[in-house]
């Protein structure tokens, strides 16, 4: 049979070649599929996010580059990494990174139409539709959606700062090399038990439980730090952010509310268990980043630290007369 004598083939010298050239390219594509998007094709992929109307592309208002300029400024960006940065407007209600300043073809972000709005009423209420449905807007959870979507100006530059200082980051280099490393990483160690064990002169059904359990870990692997970069730097953001001003904590904690009110009265609307009760993305096994809960809850714990340390008077010394 055709399948007995490729696995025959497979253990043989020039089997072995072609098992080795096949994960090299595997490697490679993996690399490729998650780097090549957000930097040769940056452009591209920008344009698939971008947000539309009437056919035409929605430009960003004066009044929002010079926040996200603010942005810039708080995130300490040098003027190299300006030259890098760009903003375009999105579909969505939240923030979009693409790209990376570690980068020569630059990083973009992109700002939710939501950021348009300076009050309820500026609300485009017939051009927002959810996993094409219509809002009652009227409800209980459209009005909690409605005031949710408008952020202020101190919020709106505490989302757009949070973004940026993904895109600053090492982020898309590592989660690139992550596929790659981990397929190569399986294959070395499925080779050497081969060789160690004989596993080639053995029954067929002993290599594939050794190359299942081998997947699995490395799917594992890959999974684990994918989740950990990512929990990583925007567990650095929340702190970079929150050590800038007061002000920035307190924003910090509106923003997150309204990012988890937001999620809850969706999860009401559409009738769908994409987020939890409580207000976070709900996911299968993995954690791809960190709870917007434990995010509000730490600039929480910074804005009591700071009440702690202002309501604590410092000691008075005394001295004692001669």
């Amino acid at each position: 049979m055709f399948v007995n004598r490729f696995v025959k083939y497979l253990a043989t010298e020039k089997g072995r070649t072609l098992t080795l050239n096949t994960v090299v390219a595997a490697g490679v594509t993996t690399f490729c599929v998650n780097y090549v998007p957000n930097t040769i094709l940056v452009d591209k992929f920008k344009s698939l996010l971008m947000a539309y109307k009437q056919g035409d592309e929605r430009e960003v208002p004066e009044q929002l580059q010079r926040r996200f300029g603010y942005a810039m400024d708080l995130c300490k960006c040098t003027d190299y990494e300006k030259n890098f940065l760009e903003s375009f407007m999105t579909f969505g209600f939240d923030t979009m990174e693409i790209g990376s300043t570690k980068s020569r073809f630059g990083a973009h972000i992109g700002i939710p139409t939501n950021y348009l709005y300076d009050k309820i009423g500026d609300i485009e209420r017939p051009d927002i539709r959810v996993r094409d449905k219509e809002i009652k807007w009227s409800s209980e959870d459209g009005i909690t959606l409605q005031n949710s979507l408008v952020l202020t100006e101190t919020e709106q530059v505490f989302g757009l700062a949070r973004s940026i200082l993904m895109v600053k980051s090492h982020k898309l280099l590592l989660e690139s090399f992550y596929p790659p490393v981990c397929i190569m990483g399986i294959y070395g160690v499925g080779h050497y038990i081969n060789q160690k064990m004989r596993l080639h002169g053995r029954p067929l059904g002993m290599r594939l439980c050794l190359y299942t359990i081998l997947s699995l870990f490395g799917y594992g692997l890959y999974s684990f730090m994918k989740d950990f970069t990512q929990v990583y730097y925007e567990t650095s953001a929340d702190k970079k952010l929150a050590a800038i001003a007061p002000e920035f904590i307190d924003a910090g904690i509106t923003f997150y509310d309204k990012l988890l009110k937001k999620n809850v009265a969706l999860r009401n609307l559409i009738g769908e268990n994409i987020y939890s009760a409580s207000g976070n993305e709900n996911f299968f096994l993995r954690q791809k980043s960190l709870p917007l809960t434990i995010r509000k809850s730490f600039f929480e714990l910074k804005k009591k630290e700071l009440e702690e340390a202002a309501s604590a008077t410092p000691a008075t010394p005394t001295t004692s007369a001669s």
